[in-house]
């Protein structure tokens, strides 16, 4: 069995555990990720957020409200989602909002910017929708110049270049830095999604672990009962070694 269809056992093999001590099923692990980092990393915090993907803002105010982050970082290209994100936290100084897609190298991409997601286009002949061009940079190259050395959690949902995402922040992810790491995979073949499986295998070559799965979400466009996608959680070697039962 490949290392996908281990953790969709492993998360189907959680769900069917009974319920013990009265625990309400919503405290099980895989429902809530603030629920789940409390639990298994005491004192663990959601100091610097990175919300790459950050559209115009519904994560960054979840990191806010429900896990206190001291900072929000949004990535967004898109012209008129920057310009709704950045009008929603214009008074909040906790969220700094960067008009940027980021990748594996810098330079600059078509997006398209119909449709349920934007999406770097991997071919400019592919431009059926209606495009837009976008500046992108390194979350290695951004931090080095933002002097940021630490990343407690970092959120990718780059709608098909997570991939290239990751390997743009390699330097920051073998430093030991980055804590949890949340990046929204696909499980069935269609849709935009980078397939769980080659996010995994990415990670593992930095050490990540899978923490957990969340937000699964069936082949909504069709109605049909499988699943499309997942926000799938990843740990650090570092947070590992720290809360390692011994």
């Amino acid at each position: 069995m490949n290392i996908l269809g281990k953790a969709l056992r492993h998360a189907s093999d959680l769900a069917k555990k009974p319920v013990s001590g009265g625990q309400n099923s919503a405290n099980r692990h895989g429902r809530n990720l603030g629920h789940d980092a409390k639990k298994n990393l005491p004192g663990f915090k959601f100091g610097t957020v990175m919300d790459v993907g950050a559209n115009v803002g519904q994560s960054a105010l979840t990191f806010l409200k429900e896990y206190n982050a001291r900072e929000v970082i949004c990535f967004e290209p898109v012209r008129n989602n920057f310009a709704e994100l950045e009008a929603r936290f214009a008074n909040d100084p906790r969220v700094t909002c960067v008009q940027s897609a980021l990748g594996s190298e810098e330079g600059s991409a078509v997006m398209t910017v119909e449709g349920p997601g934007s999406r770097i286009l991997a071919d400019l002949s592919d431009n059926g929708s209606l495009t837009q061009g976008v500046a992108v940079t390194t979350l290695d190259k951004f931090c080095a110049d933002a002097g940021i050395t630490t990343i407690d959690f970092l959120k990718i949902d780059a709608e098909g270049s997570e991939v290239e995402v990751i390997e743009g922040a390699g330097e920051f992810l073998k430093s030991g830095n980055v804590g949890l790491l949340q990046v929204e995979a696909g499980i069935s073949s269609t849709g935009p999604h980078v397939p769980l499986e080659e996010i995994w295998e990415k990670l593992a070559t930095y050490d990540f672990k899978p923490f957990g799965i969340y937000n699964q979400a069936l082949q909504w466009p069709t109605g049909e009962p499988f699943l499309r996608r997942v926000d799938a959680v990843f740990i650090s070697p570092a947070l590992v070694a720290r809360y390692a039962r011994r």
